[in-house]
Formats: structure tokens, sequence, C-alpha cells
């Protein structure tokens, strides 16, 4: 929509992770708040669902478009939103994951 995205953590949901504080949550966030912010639609596109995976380092890899909504202005817009976005900051090291996966609905 015109006014954000939404997106889902891609992977299983722990008590642990609920709770406000939780790195893994904090950094979501983060990711969700970037990717709002290069978000640039124009009025009446319609939804793209994008994923990608950042690296430790902050740079993305296998940015793709899971699904497409048959516009290509509003897909490669989507894409351009997540490489905007880069690089993020690196993992937390505190997260002893390799790569931060993001499913992202703009």
């Amino acid at each position: 929509g015109l006014k954000g995205g939404s997106f889902r953590l891609q992977t299983l949901h722990s008590d642990s992770m609920a709770k406000e504080k939780h790195p893994f949550r904090l950094y979501h966030e983060y990711v969700g708040k970037r990717l709002k912010k290069r978000w640039k639609p124009k009025p009446g596109m319609g939804g793209v669902h994008v994923e990608f995976k950042i690296g430790r380092d902050g740079n993305i890899h296998d940015l793709r478009i899971k699904d497409s909504c048959k516009d290509p202005e509003y897909d490669q817009a989507a894409l351009d939103a997540v490489a905007a976005s880069a690089p993020f900051k690196p993992i937390p090291p505190e997260l002893t994951i390799d790569e931060f996966p993001v499913s992202y609905m703009f």
C-alpha cells in the first residue's frame, strides 16, 4: 500500500523472541523502518512481495520478487527500495546467524 509495507520473520517464533528487547526482534524492526523510509510508491500501484537476505556485514543478497504485482514498474520500484536501503547495519553479534532472512510486502 501507499503507507508502507509489512513484513514477517522467516523463522520459527519463540517465546523469547516475543520479548521487546530481544536482538532479533530489534533488528527486524530496524529493517522494516529502513525499508519503509526508502519506499516511494506512485498512486494506484498494487502490492509486490520481495525476499532477500542480509549478511552478517549488512549487505544484501538473493534479492528476488516472490510475488509480482504484474506491473514491471512497480516491481522494479520495490527492488530499488531494497537496494537503496542497503547496506543495513551489521547483524548484532549476539545473534548467532550468518544471514537474516527478510520477506517484505510493498
